[in-house]
């Protein structure tokens, strides 16, 4: 019996050494928010969402604390290896964007690499994008022919050519003069494409016999205002 006790405690040493090494193999991560929009709500909660915690939006373990520097931070679990991860307000529908409100990469980071992770929220998915450098297109008439209460949007190059409401953020708003706006994004001055529709690809805009019209073209900076005529509309010939 004393020489089968032996033999359990030596197996117990065998066992209990990887685990003492892998836990001594695991790393701290604190990560902070230095930087947040402007419209950012100051009663909402920041939570930080990734494959440590199965993507959780809201989780209550994985909640920003404003610290003394008025920064906010989160410890998150010791642990080895890479975490992606993004900032929310406690839902996907407030998920940090980019500055003109394009989907962000997962952010990322490895444990070990350094212990303190610092990130900038540029703006959110429900809110204005004060900080996107854009141009503003206005539609100053249209055909007698358009449909009461129609709505416009922005098809073009920064948006993938999507004719209709998968961004909302691309639909004209009405000014109090009656013209028809919309802010679009103006990254590094770079060349914009587009064209207007009235919601997908069978009500685009057309020339004035009904013919398709080459895609319109801006090569301009960031603050320019575009005035533009819709002569017709491809669905109403």
């Amino acid at each position: 019996m004393e020489f089968i006790m032996k033999r359990l405690k030596k197996y117990r040493s065998f066992l209990f050494l990887p685990l003492l090494l892998l836990l001594s193999g695991c790393y701290d991560m604190t990560v902070q928010v230095t930087g947040l929009p402007g419209n950012t709500p100051p009663s909402e909660p920041i939570y930080i969402s990734g494959n440590f915690n199965n993507w959780d939006p809201g989780d209550a373990n994985y909640v920003l604390v404003r610290n003394s520097d008025s920064i906010y931070e989160v410890k998150l679990p010791r642990g080895i290896g890479e975490i992606e991860y993004k900032f929310t307000r406690g839902d996907w529908s407030t998920v940090e964007k980019d500055p003109c409100g394009f989907e962000i990469s997962n952010r990322s980071a490895f444990y070990g690499d350094e212990p303190i992770i610092h990130d900038t929220v540029r703006s959110w998915n429900d809110l204005p994008k004060p900080d996107c450098p854009s141009i503003t297109i206005i539609i100053e008439s249209v055909p007698e022919n358009t449909p009461e209460n129609a709505v416009f949007y922005i098809a073009a190059n920064f948006n993938g050519w999507d004719p209709g409401s998968r961004y909302w953020m691309f639909a004209f708003s009405q000014g109090s003069s009656g013209e028809y706006y919309v802010d679009v994004p103006m990254i590094n001055d770079d060349v914009i494409e587009f064209k207007v529709t009235r919601g997908d690809w069978g009500k685009v805009e057309c020339d004035a016999s009904g013919n398709q019209i080459d895609n319109r073209v801006f090569r301009g900076q960031a603050g320019d205002v575009v005035r533009i005529d819709i002569a017709g509309w491809i669905d109403k010939f």
